[in-house]
């Protein structure tokens, strides 16, 4: 699926009406109509640190959220809702670097360490947001790759390996350090972890799928999604 172009881009922005209802239902609290607002004015950077202020994901979240916003959107009975998903992922695309537009300080180190284990959507927005304090962090991530069920779970036709890795370098040169392959209990031992931190977050995810459980469902023929 294409995104918008820059008219087109403008045109749905100009759309809204700006009450911002569509906030009330994003898991994140993003302030939608003000990006929305933003991108109709021309200015996609200011929508891309917008959604900075929440989440450090406009390019991924601009493909595969499931924008629950555009189901309570006011205009849904009359013209359809705001693309408000796809309006991210325009502004996104716009740039190669976040740095051009977010321009981030370097923060000095304020004496505070914390451990991130796992290296999925919370670890990662986690490290990112500590690391832009000025605290130094260490991911610790049982696969080869980072980005958890966004890089190893979704197809590459819903979302393109070459946007996760674009974000995902993004955080990662904030200062980030990153140990592959590193399954704690077993490569490294919790308690030295905590030894060694401040703090340590937990961000571990489960890729194990759920079955729905009716008739049939455990017959040999069926797999599920996730692992298909």
């Amino acid at each position: 699926v294409l995104g918008y172009t820059d008219n087109e881009a403008y045109a749905e922005g100009s759309r809204c009406i700006g009450c911002n209802i569509c906030t009330q239902a994003c898991p994140a609290s993003l302030d939608i109509g003000g990006y929305v607002n933003s991108t109709a004015v021309h200015d996609p950077g200011q929508t891309v640190k917008i959604v900075f202020e929440n989440l450090p994901f406009p390019a991924i979240i601009g493909r595969v959220c499931t924008h629950m916003c555009e189901d309570i959107c006011v205009l849904y009975d009359t013209g359809g809702p705001i693309a408000i998903r796809h309006i991210k992922r325009y502004a996104a695309d716009k740039f190669d670097n976040y740095d051009d537009v977010l321009h981030l300080p370097k923060k000095k180190f304020i004496g505070k360490k914390v451990a991130i284990i796992g290296g999925g959507p919370s670890g990662l927005s986690a490290a990112y947001y500590l690391s832009i304090q000025g605290v130094k962090v260490t991911l610790y991530e049982e696969l080869s790759v980072v980005g958890g069920f966004m890089r190893v779970g979704i197809p590459k036709y819903r979302l393109p390996h070459d946007v996760v890795e674009k974000e995902i370098g993004f955080i990662l040169s904030q200062g980030v350090e990153v140990h592959l392959n590193t399954k704690v209990g077993q490569d490294i031992e919790f308690e030295d972890i905590l030894k060694s931190n401040d703090a340590v977050f937990l961000g571990i995810g489960n890729h194990k799928p759920r079955m729905t459980g009716t008739p049939g469902s455990d017959a040999s023929n069926i797999m599920h999604a996730t692992e298909f």
